[in-house]
């Protein structure tokens, strides 16, 4: 969004300065805006076993997950999406994964897809809790063999899960800071005492400023040099505050907020790391 602050017109900014003070109200359904999804037989002729499952989030609810795998791979990685991630629109973080010889276990959060309930903070933390203990309980992978990946919004969420259970590893793929940091860069300097963001409480709870300081395991961070959503600089502070002793930053040049997937090497620097971490 700082490339639609950097356009506004002379005119449109001197209308702002000239109006009343704008509040903005972020709510926390709003953090998680809910999309649907689509057939999943797309990936039936891909190569890979892909199987349809359910399994109950930490409170119970019911959700719906893909897990693909081609059998003999040792690694699973447990994708944790952002805002707006549905599973079958996400064709090019699927392929990005697991080209790199690697199971893979994706899942919708409450309020998306074919799954009852709405989106909020304590609701996809268990959303995300019950897929890891799904796969760990379930069907048996061992934590050592297990890397969460959390890309934007969902990258607190794999920092928090990596806080309370054992993994191998986590990428944090254009990782957002917290959403107060967010909001504090939307709006230029000039434009701040005109403009006020109301952030929803539970929102402010959540924060990779406060989880990645604690995190022990190896940590990706990956972003894009052109992200304007999550920019680069939010990676580079969590980079600076994670204190694990195996940490690595990649700024990939021209990179947006959601394109990383479809480049070479993005899926190059996955690979690296799911075989490498830890060394």
């Amino acid at each position: 969004m700082r490339n639609f602050f950097k356009s506004f017109s002379a005119a449109a900014a001197l209308a702002l300065l000239l109006a009343s003070c704008t509040n903005i109200d972020i709510r926390e359904e709003d953090a998680f805006d809910v999309k649907r999804t689509i057939d999943p037989r797309y990936f039936e002729s891909s190569g890979y076993a892909l199987e349809e499952v359910r399994f109950p989030a930490a409170d119970g609810l019911e959700l719906e997950g893909w897990f693909i795998s081609r059998g003999e791979n040792e690694r699973t990685i447990l994708f944790i999406g952002g805002n707006g991630f549905v599973i079958a629109a996400s064709y090019y973080i699927i392929t990005s994964i697991i080209e790199q010889d690697v199971d893979l276990m994706v899942f919708n959060f409450r309020g998306y897809g074919t799954n009852p309930g709405s989106p909020t903070v304590e609701g996809v933390k268990a959303d995300v809790e019950g897929a890891y203990l799904y796969l760990t309980e379930q069907r048996g992978v061992a934590p050592a063999d297990l890397i969460l990946h959390g890309h934007s919004l969902g990258s607190i969420l794999a920092a928090h899960a990596v806080n309370h259970h054992p993994a191998a590893a986590v990428v944090l793929e254009s990782p957002l800071t917290d959403a107060k940091d967010l909001t504090s860069r939307l709006v230029p300097w000039i434009l701040k005492p005109f403009v006020r963001f109301t952030v929803d409480p539970a929102l402010l709870t959540v924060s990779n400023f406060q989880e990645v300081p604690k995190i022990t395991v190896p940590i990706l961070f990956v972003t894009g040099g052109a992200d304007n959503v999550t920019p680069k600089e939010m990676a580079e502070e969590l980079y600076e505050a994670a204190v694990t002793n195996d940490k690595r930053l990649h700024i990939l040049e021209g990179g947006g907020h959601n394109d990383l997937p479809e480049r070479e090497d993005y899926r190059k620097l996955l690979r690296e790391f799911y075989h490498t971490a830890p060394e």
